[in-house]
């Protein structure tokens, strides 16, 4: 038999203070592990402010760009979630490398619109002049 056990938030929150306080700790980390505790507990709007204060210590931090966009979406906010990849991606478009990033905009420029294949082309000859071998292009859905 399997047993379960539910670990309410508040108790990983001071588990993670307390790990915290004993050891120096990347403060990146921190608030991603924190954002990924909270979208497990569905509470995205507070996952949402761990991964933007993630993004202000590192704002080229591509997991945290990622779960940011994730908890966009699930509060509704899908244009949003488009943008904040966007601009990732025109400010450092070396990111472009990063697989789940590619995959994760492709994905929401489905969900905008039909009519995104433009901007999913265009990402995908970002991908072949940056770098051509670290995503594979079979699973964005183009043409």
């Amino acid at each position: 038999m399997i047993a379960f056990v539910l670990i309410e938030t508040h108790v990983i929150n001071k588990q993670f203070d307390l790990a915290t306080a004993q050891h120096i700790s990347n403060p990146v980390d921190e608030h991603i592990n924190r954002g990924l505790i909270l979208i497990a507990h569905n509470q995205f709007a507070s996952a949402l402010e761990q991964f933007n204060t993630a993004l202000q210590h590192d704002p080229l931090h591509v997991h945290a760009a990622n779960n940011k966009a994730i908890c966009l979406l699930h509060l509704g906010r899908l244009p949003e979630a488009v943008d904040s990849l966007e601009k990732l991606l025109i400010t450092s478009p070396y990111l472009v490398a990063h697989e789940s990033l590619v995959q994760n905009i492709c994905a929401l420029y489905d969900l905008q619109s039909q009519n995104m294949q433009g901007k999913k082309e265009v990402i995908v000859e970002l991908v072949k002049s940056i770098a051509p071998h670290s995503v594979d292009l079979s699973v964005l859905k183009i043409g």
